[in-house]
């Protein structure tokens, strides 16, 4: 797709889904969901580019989100958030050995 038509189908199909993904989970905290929620302040200059560097991570944080008791965030992002870009974004499902898509948004931090 050219970036016109990838703008396009992220604000025809993608926002409108994620807006409710992450609405269901905090309404009040994305109660203004935009392309800036992911893609951060670059975005309102066009600049999309994914991950978002403004979204860092470690392993370390990967390997505690996916571990029994992590935080609500972390599971709402793994069982919520990268399911719904993966079927989005045309994959067939969630690979283990993307570290459940983390990395799809999140800049790896070493």
């Amino acid at each position: 797709m050219s970036l016109e038509q990838k703008k396009a189908y992220m604000e025809r199909a993608v926002t409108p889904v994620m807006a409710a993904v992450f609405r269901a989970y905090s309404p009040k905290t994305y109660a203004n969901f935009s392309c800036k929620t992911c893609h951060g302040p670059a975005a309102a200059g066009d600049a999309f580019r994914m991950p978002n560097p403004a979204l860092r991570m470690t392993l370390g944080d990967v390997q505690s989100a996916l571990s029994p008791g992590a935080e609500p965030v972390a599971a709402f992002m793994v069982h919520d958030v990268d399911p719904a870009m993966t079927k989005l974004l045309g994959q067939s499902g969630t690979d283990p050995g993307r570290t459940h898509g983390c990395f799809r948004c999140h800049t790896l931090e070493r």
